[in-house]
C-alpha cells in the first residue's frame, strides 16, 4: 500500500473499465499521469500477473522482469500465490521434484512434476529437465503439486 499511496497521492487517476466478472465486479486499470498502476505493481514484484484470467502481454513481461531481477515477491525462495494460499496450499518448498521430465502448460504457464494430477494434461506440451529451468521460463509450480503442511 505504501507504493501505491506514493504513487497515487494527490494526483488525477483514470480508470478504465474493460470487464465485469463473474461477481459483479469491475475489472479495471488504473492510470496515473502515463503510469498503468497494474504494470508499476507487477514490474516491482508487488503483484501477481493471475494467468488464469489475463492473457496480457505487458503484465506477462513485467513479471517475468520482476522474476528475473528477484525483487518484490520474487525475492521469497518459494513465493504462494494468494489464490493458492486462500485455498491452504502453504507450501514450505517448492514440493517439486527434480526426478523426471517435468511437464509445463504452456497456456497456463505451470508445471508439474511427475505424479502429479494433471502431468499429462492436454496443454502440457513443454519439457523442463529441471524446475530450476521451469522457473526461468517463466513458468510456475502447479497448485497441485506443493505439498501441503
Amino acid at each position: 500500500s505504501a507504493f501505491t499511496s506514493s504513487l497515487l497521492r494527490n494526483k488525477r487517476v483514470a480508470v478504465h473499465v474493460r470487464d465485469v466478472d463473474r461477481y459483479g465486479r469491475l475489472v479495471s486499470r488504473v492510470q496515473v499521469d502515463e503510469t498503468d498502476l497494474s504494470v508499476a505493481l507487477v514490474t516491482e514484484g508487488l503483484a501477481w500477473h493471475y494467468t488464469q484470467y489475463s492473457d496480457d502481454p505487458v503484465l506477462a513481461r513485467a513479471e517475468a522482469q520482476a522474476r528475473a531481477a528477484k525483487i518484490g515477491l520474487w525475492s521469497q525462495s518459494s513465493p504462494v500465490p494468494p489464490w493458492e494460499f486462500r485455498r491452504g496450499a502453504i507450501s514450505t518448498e517448492t514440493g517439486v521434484s527434480d526426478e523426471g521430465l517435468l511437464h509445463g502448460n504452456r497456456r497456463s504457464k505451470v508445471f508439474h512434476r511427475p505424479g502429479c494430477r494433471n502431468y499429462g494434461c492436454r496443454n502440457c506440451t513443454v519439457t523442463f529437465d529441471s524446475a530450476d529451468d521451469a522457473l526461468a521460463a517463466g513458468f510456475r509450480p502447479a497448485g497441485d503439486c506443493h505439498r501441503v503442511r
